[in-house]
C-alpha cells in the first residue's frame, strides 16, 4: 500500500499589474486636476466675502447714524469686528444690539475666517493700528472718538482698511463715503 501526502492547499495571490496601478494613478490625477481649482475658487469666495461684511457692516453704520440721530461706529478688530453707538449725550458707547437683543457685527470670528480677515486698518488720523473704531456723525461723515464717545473732531485723513490681500475699502475723510479696491 503506498501512502499518500495531502498537501494543504496554497492560495495564490494575485498582484495588481503595472496597467492597473497606472489607471490608478490617472484617476486620482484627473480628480486632483479638478478639485484643486474648485477649492481655490472657494478660497477667493471666502476672501470676497470678508471684504463685502464688513463694507456691508460700515455702510450700515453710516445709515444707523443718519437715521438714529446716534453716533455710531464700527469697531474693528484682530478677531473680529461689532457695531456701536451712544445713545445719549455724555454716555460710553454700547454695543448696537439687533432684534434678536445680540450685538450686531461678528464679535468673534473662528479660526478659518481669521484666515481672510483684515491685513492693514489705517484709522482716520492715517495712522495703521492693529484696531480702531470708525466712527460716524449723525450727518454721515466720520470722526474721531476717544474710547469713552467724546467726540474729538473731523478726521484728518482717509482711513483704509486692507483684507487677506484681496480688497481695499477707503472711506473718505469728509463725505464718510465708502469704495472698493
Amino acid at each position: 500500500m503506498s501512502v499518500r501526502t495531502v498537501h494543504p492547499r496554497t492560495s495564490t495571490r494575485r498582484a495588481f499589474s503595472m496597467l492597473e496601478m497606472m489607471l490608478v494613478v490617472t484617476i486620482i490625477g484627473i480628480i486632483a486636476a479638478t478639485a484643486r481649482p474648485a477649492l481655490r475658487l472657494l478660497s477667493d469666495a471666502r476672501r470676497i466675502g470678508a471684504v463685502q461684511e464688513v463694507e456691508r457692516t460700515l455702510l450700515f453704520a453710516r445709515a444707523t447714524a443718519m437715521a438714529t440721530g446716534n453716533a455710531t461706529g464700527v469697531e474693528l478688530t484682530p478677531t473680529g469686528m461689532r457695531i456701536l453707538t451712544i445713545p445719549a449725550l455724555n454716555t460710553a458707547p454700547q454695543p448696537l444690539l439687533g432684534p434678536d437683543g445680540e450685538p450686531r457685527g461678528l464679535p468673534v470670528l473662528d479660526q478659518d475666517q481669521l484666515d481672510f480677515w483684515i491685513t492693514r486698518l489705517q484709522d482716520g488720523t492715517g495712522s495703521t493700528v492693529a484696531e480702531a473704531t470708525l466712527w460716524f456723525s449723525i450727518d454721515g461723515p466720520p470722526e474721531l472718538r476717544a474710547t469713552n464717545g467724546t467726540r474729538l473732531g473731523p478726521w484728518t485723513d482717509d482711513a483704509r482698511i486692507e483684507i487677506a490681500d484681496t480688497g481695499v475699502i477707503n472711506i473718505r475723510r469728509v463725505t464718510g463715503a465708502l469704495s472698493r479696491e
